[in-house]
């Protein structure tokens, strides 16, 4: 699911978990985790060129990356997986499209959900006849294992779509359902484009739908594409011709994608600006990067993003955001990712060397803020050798993925020109949805640490529940990581003020009532739950002194007086 995250992530107990967006306000720090290289990098593979993460796996495309027996540029994608012992992440899989040839560029565009990648190769000469019509290939993991890949093709193609149509130029998925971007498509006018709409029944992928936009030619409606649940956006930013783009936003009812989606466009929408570049959606908020848009301040191509919400179906106008650091040719708004709560912005060119930088952003409630500026300090020996960062990037619950296409990379045989890299970050803010109904939690932790392994649950699924009780934002789980061991902090649980919650009940073996005996236990307000935590005593899962704390538990509506001893344990 690229560019958001609404995603789809099996955990142990089966219950699927999505990002929804939030009006709380937390705010957001990122902390470097890693490093992801590919196991066979080379000169120009341009790895990182796309990303898309789900939970503890990572996708990232390198679409120039050359295969011995097929020729230059073939493509490939990586899968990583994170260790949840080490937290490092580690190569799980090269992915690689059948029938592969030189030129395809495979990995131009990757998306995940779940256990499902799709990954497009815009440049394959797909069809009979074809010339450049490009691809989409799905992979499933089975048993531990990533199958060999399907390959995903319009049922009906015709002339406009097949004639240099690239076709894969973007994809993004959310669970049973996917978009492939075609920006060239002829239908509406020479490279007007369009996108397809797919759904899987079983195993089998079914096409659906063709979305296109009104008519005109070089609108390149599909550069850019983005899934969440019945939502799907779509960049036209006419690049091929005047670069005055626009987003359309596609709404599923009764079953059915409409053909024609609802147009979104800046106020100050320009020549060559090139809005709709980038694309994202999470919920009801849509962010759109103009790569190209020049800035007052910043200067010419610049660029800028600009978020739109929707509210009882109506979408507002867009809220215009630039870097505060930024100069010409930065390129921010090059590629854009939301969870709802926090925006990144890759900027490709910022800084010297086009090293690029990533922006975060998240709204206070007095409006959208720039919180940190993202650059890698800890994984690198050379600033220099790492370009264009921020050329892809993902969010999803408590991980961040950056890609750096144009990093060159060192291994036992010397430097790799060019093969490119990503980087992973830790996050301390999240959003996620009950598992029992349609409210919403965001998750705040300490500034410098970052969640992992967070999950939501029905609480009976995890132990008989106490007698006259009731969970209305069901049970939520996460991981402090990167704090001093023995710690003492406070983390928020935000939620709908609407909500009635008077009490907090842990899971251990059983559920007991987390009271606060004045260094630990759960604090209630109106709209939030701050609990008291310290590393290894009452309320950390794991009870040990080790700079983690682990928290499963339940907001309740219900109190119950429970009567705790000296050592401050509930009576069992």
């Amino acid at each position: 699911m690229r560019n958001h995250s609404w995603k789809n992530c099996q955990l142990a107990s089966g219950i699927c978990i999505f990002i929804f967006a939030s009006n709380a306000h937390a705010q957001l720090s990122a902390t470097e985790l890693d490093r992801l290289i590919a196991g066979d990098p080379s000169n120009s593979d341009a790895m990182g060129w796309s990303v898309d993460v789900d939970g503890n796996r990572a996708v990232i495309g390198a679409p120039k990356d050359d295969d011995v027996v097929n020729g230059a540029n073939t493509g490939a994608a990586y899968v990583f997986l994170r260790n949840t012992q080490t937290g490092e992440w580690e190569q799980e899989e090269k992915l690689v499209m059948q029938g592969a040839a030189a030129g395809d560029e495979f990995g131009t565009s990757v998306a995940i959900s779940g256990d499902t990648i799709v990954v497009g190769a815009p440049q394959d000469d797909a069809t009979t006849g074809s010339w450049l019509h490009g691809s989409a290939h799905v992979f499933t993991l089975d048993a531990g294992s990533w199958d060999s890949g399907v390959e995903l093709l319009t049922d009906t193609p015709d002339t406009s779509e097949t004639q240099y149509a690239n076709y894969g130029i973007s994809v993004d998925i959310d669970g049973d359902t996917l978009v492939v971007g075609v920006a060239y498509d002829a239908e509406q006018g020479t490279a007007s484009g369009s996108s397809f709409v797919f759904e899987r029944t079983g195993q089998t992928w079914s096409e659906v739908q063709k979305l296109l936009p009104g008519v005109g030619a070089d609108q390149n409606f599909g550069w850019s594409v983005g899934i969440d649940q019945t939502t799907i956006i779509v960049g036209a930013p006419h690049w091929t011709n005047s670069g005055v783009g626009e987003a359309y936003v596609h709404t599923r009812s009764g079953g059915v994608w409409p053909v024609n989606g609802t147009q979104l466009s800046p106020a100050d929408n320009l020549a060559t600006d090139n809005f709709g570049w980038s694309v994202a959606i999470s919920g009801d908020q849509a962010v759109v990067g103009a790569r190209f848009d020049d800035d007052a301040i910043n200067g010419q191509d610049a660029g800028s993003i600009n978020i739109f919400e929707r509210s009882s179906g109506v979408w507002s106008s867009g809220i215009k955001l630039t870097a505060s650091n930024g100069e010409a040719n930065d390129q921010f708004g090059f590629d854009v990712a939301t969870n709802g709560e926090a925006v990144m912005v890759g900027a490709i060119q910022n800084g010297s060397f086009n090293r690029g930088s990533v922006y975060l952003f998240t709204d206070p409630g007095s409006g959208w803020a720039e919180d940190d500026i993202l650059f890698p300090v800890t994984n690198i020996t050379n600033v220099s050798a790492i370009v264009h960062f921020g050329s892809g990037v993902a969010v999803d619950l408590g991980t961040m993925v950056v890609g750096a296409r144009n990093s060159d990379v060192a291994d036992g045989m010397g430097f790799k020109f060019g093969a490119g890299a990503a980087f992973a970050y830790g996050v301390n803010t999240t959003a996620i949805s009950s598992a029992t109904s349609a409210n919403q939690v965001v998750i705040k932790a300490p500034a410098g640490s970052y969640l992992s392994d967070v999950g939501a649950y029905d609480p009976e699924s995890l132990g008989t529940l106490p007698p006259d009780s009731s969970f209305p934002l069901g049970a939520v789980g996460f991981q402090v990581n990167g704090l001093t061991p023995g710690a003492a902090i406070e983390v928020e649980l935000l939620y709908p003020d609407s909500v009635m919650i008077s009490s907090y009940y842990k899971f251990s073996d059983h559920w007991y009532e987390f009271l606060d005996d004045g260094t630990t236990g759960a604090v209630i307000t109106t709209g939030k739950v701050t609990l008291k935590l310290v590393d290894g005593e009452r309320g950390d899962h794991d009870s040990l002194v080790n700079g983690v704390i682990i928290d499963p538990g339940a907001p309740s509506e219900n109190q119950i007086s429970v009567e705790l001893f000296d050592d401050g344990f509930e009576d069992p």
